[in-house]
């Protein structure tokens, strides 16, 4: 069987999600001290994406039931990543059309029926009509005579010159291929890649100065940082440098408080003046080494912006 991916949820989180508070990803919740991705934002292709791409991670995560009840078309990954040719893509492309022609099926009711699942089981050796379609639904058998094929109706008469093709096309099978299913224990929890850098306004702890008090709430915190920092600005600023400039002026500067040392990296400086810029760097590396931002557990850059506003009497 191709490998694809299945998702199922045996014995969901008890957590409130509107008990969790709002982060970069989705809620962190304080009960396991994760962040939970919001997947009701997600469309299904994004979420199959994201399934890939942390494979063989745990995560926690927030998605409605409708969502785990979408047609579930299971095809070899192998199949998707790689470059088709030949018969694989006929294959693929066979395997569209059957599954959307097949949802315009009824029953003996005259409801029409829904597909949930298609899956491609063996070694695909087996001809097109023997492909098997599964579903979680329990329906009564259907008429075949009540299908609308989608191939019926757009049948030609063959062109002069043209030697009809009668009969199956029997389709080559592609190489065994194990398969894997990711079964997602609890609440959905796993861990997610982090950002390299994160904005001082929503890092979930702020980076310190050597001297901060201990015991301080992260709101705290990051109170005491931002009127440090301009404490700082003010003590060792120079405006004297300042050549013509007279009334209010600004300058805008940004940095970054690495991972390594909580060292300050990266200054950015826009200035009326290269005195002023000049002057802004040599306050900034007065700095002390600070104690790094933590994101998700995990020690992390941050990036901290600071406008400059002084008046020239």
């Amino acid at each position: 069987m191709g490998k694809y991916y299945s998702l199922r949820i045996p014995e969901p989180c008890h957590e409130d999600w509107n008990q969790m508070t709002p982060s970069v990803k989705g809620r962190h919740c304080s009960s396991c001290d994760k962040t939970v991705i919001d997947f009701t934002i997600m469309s299904d292709y994004q979420i199959k994406d994201f399934l890939k791409m942390n494979q063989g991670q745990k995560l926690c995560g927030h998605i409605k039931k409708s969502q785990l009840d979408l047609i579930h078309i299971k095809i070899p990954v192998q199949a998707l990543s790689t470059y088709r040719l030949g018969h694989r893509s006929f294959l693929l492309a066979l395997l569209i059309v059957m599954g959307t022609s097949l949802m315009s099926c009824k029953d003996d009711y005259g409801n029409k029926v829904k597909i949930d699942q298609v899956e491609v089981v063996d070694s695909l050796g087996q001809s097109i009509d023997d492909i098997p379609i599964t579903g979680g639904l329990h329906r009564p058998p259907m008429d075949p005579s009540s299908c609308k094929s989608a191939i019926d109706s757009t049948q030609q008469q063959p062109l002069e010159d043209i030697i009809p093709v009668v009969g199956k096309l029997p389709i080559p099978p592609p190489p065994p291929i194990v398969g894997e299913i990711i079964e997602v224990q609890g609440g959905i929890g796993w861990d997610i890649p982090e950002i390299p850098e994160v904005p001082f306004a929503i890092v979930e702890k702020v980076p310190q100065f050597p001297e901060t008090p201990f015991k301080l709430s992260e709101e705290e915190s990051r109170k005491y940082f931002q009127s440090k920092i301009n404490e700082h600005v003010d003590r060792h600023f120079n405006t004297a440098v300042c050549l013509n400039l007279e009334g209010r002026q600004k300058i805008t500067t940004q940095f970054s408080i690495n991972e390594k040392g909580g060292k300050i990296v990266d200054v950015k400086v826009r200035a009326p003046q290269d005195q002023l810029e000049k002057e802004t760097r040599r306050v900034f590396a007065l700095l002390p080494d600070f104690i790094p931002g933590k994101q998700n557990g995990e020690v992390t850059t941050v990036i901290y912006s600071l406008p400059i506003i002084f008046e020239i009497k």
